[in-house]
């Protein structure tokens, strides 16, 4: 009988702690005064997307640190990101790649030999149009992806 007892508060401990490490290994939302301030220092850095780049995707970890991921041509924005971040009150995990990386692209620049270049929002055919450039334009080469 005190068996039948001790058995029946031992599961219920168990799936206590497990209540527990479950609720404690969650990660916290990323504050949203946070994303919004990150979100308009972006489109004041980045106000056309045909002209720069800045795309990040922004996490919580654990122990009050903010995670920034994505890519940038600007290496004033990571900075400016990472400050933001640091000055609300938390840690900044930065893994923000500026384009264009030496090690992948060694001409950084490049010249339009075409009468007239489309430039596709994507590497594919059937990728929207955003411009076009005309024969002569010189155009920064910030990575390489598909054709």
């Amino acid at each position: 009988m005190v068996w039948h007892k001790f058995d029946g508060i031992m599961r219920l401990f168990t799936a206590f702690l497990l209540l527990l490490l479950a609720s404690g290994c969650r990660e916290k939302p990323v504050p949203d005064a946070l994303k919004s301030e990150i979100d308009s220092l972006i489109s004041i850095w980045v106000p056309d997307t045909r002209e720069g780049i800045c795309n990040v995707e922004i996490g919580s970890l654990p122990g009050n640190i903010i995670k920034v991921k994505g890519e940038t041509d600007l290496p004033e924005v990571r900075m400016e990101i990472s400050r933001l971040i640091e000055n609300s009150g938390f840690k900044c995990q930065d893994s923000i790649a500026v384009l264009p990386d030496s090690s992948v692209i060694k001409k950084k620049w490049g010249l339009v030999s075409v009468s007239v270049c489309n430039i596709k929002k994507e590497p594919s055919y059937a990728s929207e149009l955003t411009s076009q450039a005309m024969m002569g334009t010189p155009v920064k080469i910030l990575k390489r992806r598909g054709s």
